[in-house]
């Protein structure tokens, strides 16, 4: 899905570009990174709402965002993906699905590509099990994760072709996993704040999706539900002007 998107928007998408500065008023946004300057009538921030905090915004946001944001913070998840040489546990009658709170790796699937010959199954530790993991050896790590996930699927489990770790937690641009979650009392207190638009600045993405929440699908509601609201702010300043 992203790449389609991409496709579709060619060259308006700039890669490796961090934001460093917002400036923002009534007229639109000014958004600078270390390479160019983009002026436009709005800006959308679709990424973690930890990651706020690295952008320097002109005027400051207020005083309600500023407490908000310290009241998030990230998950830790360890994502890992085994390719073997087939999906060996659909010869089992296996769909690939698999839960456990007794586990390492408390759940898994079957995430092999369409078409693919080779079986991959993507399994996830968290939480104190994915700090526990962390003071291991990469070896002694794959080796605990893979053992975890033969419970499930049998020996040959142990054995991929492929093995790939991606912790989110060491990743500067997500910094955790799945979702950022107010602490404990903070969604009562800022939970109206967080969807709410500061001047020309609006705030989408998964993490803020009540339905679909830190999934795709919560993005792309997200999406669709503040490309309305630009459209529906621009439609009534056009009728005032018009009026005017």
């Amino acid at each position: 899905m992203p790449l389609r998107l991409a496709e579709r928007l060619g060259d308006d998408v700039l890669l490796n570009q961090p934001v460093r500065s917002l400036e923002w008023s009534d007229a639109g946004v000014v958004a600078t990174t270390d390479e160019i300057t983009v002026r436009a009538r709005h800006a959308i921030l679709a990424h973690a709402p930890i990651l706020y905090n690295r952008i320097s915004f002109v005027p400051p946001l207020p005083r309600r965002q500023h407490q908000l944001h310290q009241h998030l913070s990230m998950g830790f998840v360890i994502k890992v993906h085994a390719v073997y040489d087939r999906p060996f546990w659909r010869e089992q009658g296996l769909s690939g699905t698999a839960f456990s709170p007794y586990e390492l790796s408390h759940e898994a699937y079957d995430n092999t590509n369409h078409g693919d010959e080779r079986g991959t199954l993507v399994g996830f530790v968290s939480d104190a099990n994915a700090d526990g993991v962390f003071e291991l050896s990469a070896e002694e790590r794959k080796e605990r994760i893979l053992e975890s996930l033969s419970h499930y699927y049998g020996p040959e489990a142990k054995n991929p072709v492929v093995y790939y770790e991606s912790d989110w937690g060491s990743e500067e641009w997500t910094r955790g996993a799945y979702a950022a979650s107010f602490d404990l009392g903070g969604l009562h207190r800022y939970g109206p704040d967080l969807r709410t638009a500061v001047g020309p600045i609006h705030f989408a993405c998964s993490d803020m999706a009540g339905a679909g929440y830190q999934h795709v699908d919560g993005a792309i509601r997200m999406g669709h539900l503040v490309a309305s609201q630009i459209v529906d702010a621009s439609r009534d300043a056009g009728a005032v002007e018009s009026i005017g």
